[in-house]
């Protein structure tokens, strides 16, 4: 029967994982986010310089 100090040990290992697990899913997004504001801006530009 495993002890509370294993019990407590695996929580604390689990609740690590799932923390930076959650930053690099949100460090992700935000990258991706920016990605995808780089190319709006830059297909805007291009399309605008092509009218005038």
């Amino acid at each position: 029967m495993p002890d509370d100090k294993e019990i407590k040990k695996k929580d604390s290992e689990l609740d690590n994982f799932i923390a930076n697990r959650k930053k690099k899913s949100i460090a992700i997004a935000v990258i991706l986010f920016a990605l995808v504001l780089v190319f709006f801006f830059t297909t805007v530009v291009r399309i605008t310089s092509n009218i005038s």
